[in-house]
């Protein structure tokens, strides 16, 4: 697995991956009174220039591709055609999130467009099995006994400094899980859709049933930054 430098966003072989796409924040921001604008081929143009970039063919994202919990409205609707339109992958899988209800209606018409549940997926490259799960529900069997397990849900990321000149930044966190196994908590794609920090959060805070368990050893977890800096173990990253 290699992150891209400065991108949320993971290469394993020709896959790109990626978490929290959150496709029409913009609708739901405008209804608070931001002035955003929802631009479908700006969302793929990006898309499409990371696929260049990383030498990828197919886009995996892991679960909340859309915004709106409960559905569609017609702007949505319409935006999200063109978006699908403009993209350029040979193949496009969503692992279900708990943002994307009724995502298998609007991507009917797309031949290419996989819509997997949210018990997640599996694939393996190169002797590693991988286990893709958005982290809102518990994942199916099979995919928990993955050697890498890769998750978002939390949009992961880690406080730097504290009080009014703190600022969470965006962060890969690497756990590890049972005995041998990788646990990738992904950062969000969305820079609207903020971050989470994992160094001032307790494990029992964050969401899904995965940390419930007590089988990921968060303490003991990496933390990178999207710019590659290592920062080291979270529980020596620890505010508060």
């Amino acid at each position: 697995m290699k992150f891209l430098s400065n991108r949320p966003a993971a290469v394993i072989g020709k896959k790109l991956i990626l978490c929290e796409l959150h496709f029409g924040i913009e609708l739901s921001l405008q209804q608070r009174g931001v002035n955003v604008k929802l631009e479908p081929k700006k969302y793929a143009d990006t898309l499409n220039k990371l696929k260049l970039e990383s030498k990828t063919s197919e886009l995996i994202v892991i679960g909340d591709f859309k915004h709106t919990v409960t559905g569609f409205d017609q702007r949505e609707r319409n935006a999200f055609n063109e978006f699908i339109h403009e993209l350029k992958f040979k193949k496009i899988t969503v692992v279900k999130g708990n943002h994307d209800s009724l995502l298998e209606e609007m991507a009917r018409p797309f031949q290419q467009f996989v819509v997997e549940p949210a018990t997640g997926t599996t694939f393996t490259y190169r002797g590693v099995s991988y286990g893709l799960f958005h982290g809102h529900a518990n994942a199916a069997q099979e995919v928990m006994k993955s050697d890498v397990l890769m998750t978002g849900h939390n949009h992961a990321g880690i406080q730097i400094g504290s009080g009014e000149f703190g600022k969470t930044l965006q962060a890969w966190i690497i756990a590890p899980f049972r005995k041998r196994q990788k646990l990738v908590v992904f950062p969000s794609f969305n820079p609207l859709s903020g971050s989470v920090p994992f160094n001032v959060l307790k494990q029992r805070e964050l969401h899904g049933p995965i940390f419930k368990t007590g089988e990921v050893k968060l303490e003991e977890a990496e933390v990178i930054l999207l710019s590659g800096q290592r920062l080291g173990k979270l529980k020596h990253l620890r505010i508060g």
